[in-house]
Parts: structure tokens; sequence; C-alpha cells
């Protein structure tokens, strides 16, 4: 089951960065084209600008590179925290 109701980065969306985008998006060093997604601060810029959705809806730069794409329900709960104006 995919519950939206409360979505907020420190509950889910962090746990869908560190298991998906952190590998490459993460430390000072980020190996992902430059682009940093280690803390809430880091994530909510892309979050803001649209980067965000379209990389994981896989509209403009497909993320995670190399990988499956995001399941349906991560998508949606990425969808509801922009929606909500990404809560931490």
């Amino acid at each position: 089951k995919c519950d939206t109701s409360n979505v907020k980065f420190s509950v889910q969306i962090s746990g869908i960065i560190n298991s998906n985008c952190i590998s490459c998006h993460g430390g000072t060093a980020a190996s992902g084209g430059g682009v940093k997604l280690g803390t809430y601060a880091d994530v909510k810029v892309y979050a803001d600008n649209g980067l965000l959705l379209n990389a994981v809806s896989r509209t403009v730069n497909p993320m995670p590179k190399g990988g499956p794409r995001l399941n349906d329900c991560r998508i949606a709960e990425i969808r509801t925290w922009l929606r909500n104006n990404a809560p931490n």
C-alpha cells in the first residue's frame, strides 16, 4: 500500500534518496554531474527548480542513471512532497 498522506523529507524522501541517489550524488565530491543530494538543503534546491521530479519521472536526464526506474509509489511520494512545499 502506498501512503502519501503525510510525506516529509525526514521520513520518506531521505530514504528514497539514500537508497537510490546518494551513491553518486552524496558527499562533497559528488560524481553525478556535480549534483549533491546529501542534505535536505541540497535536495530542496532540485525540488524547487523541478529537476528532481523530472529526473525520477525520467522526463529529463533519467535517474537513477543505469538503474531501474523508481516504483510508482516512490514517485507518488516525491510528487506529494513537492506539492506540499517539500517539508523537512
